[in-house]
């Protein structure tokens, strides 16, 4: 999860994800809410 300058203004964050693939596959999810953005990084955080 990062956010920018203006997401943080905006209260804004970008989700990036990348799957175990070959080659690799990254999905990026751009200005989701930040309490999303926690919510998700708890979620997967706890199943890796």
């Amino acid at each position: 999860m990062k956010e920018g300058i203006l997401q943080r203004k905006w209260k804004l964050a970008t989700i990036r994800i990348a799957n175990r693939a070959n080659p690799v596959h990254y999905t990026e999810l751009a200005d989701v809410p930040i309490e999303t953005g926690r919510k998700f990084y708890r979620w997967y955080s706890k199943r890796s």
